[in-house]
């Protein structure tokens, strides 16, 4: 399941990439995997968070530390990925923004 839902997020952060770079005329690698590196981080989180939330009833009776110790990797986890999610679309958001820059600039000169 877990292969089919990353495959999912590629296929979708394929078209989100195609969408956004058909107004420009191109896509480039790097932009696809940005788009694949903050969807597929989004979703693995998702998961997680899914995951822990149905069995920490489990862990907690197995020893009530076990559900401490896999909240605390989980959110450090998810802090990373999301972190990593972030900067993916930070590169891209910077460069739409500096082609809008670039357009606005043309008009005014």
């Amino acid at each position: 399941m877990l292969v089919q839902i990353r495959r999912l997020s590629n296929a979708a952060a394929g078209i989100i990439a195609y969408s956004i770079g058909s107004r420009r005329g191109d896509v480039t690698q790097d932009e696809l995997q940005h788009f694949r590196t903050a969807l597929t981080g989004i979703v693995t989180v998702l998961i997680v968070a899914v995951a822990f939330l149905l069995f920490s009833a489990n862990l907690n009776l197995i020893h009530p530390a076990l559900a401490g110790i896999a909240l605390i990797a989980a959110v450090l986890w998810t802090i990373l990925t999301l972190w990593r999610s972030g900067r993916a679309m930070a590169a891209e958001i910077s460069t739409l923004a500096g082609d809008v820059a670039k357009k606005l600039e043309q008009r005014l000169t």
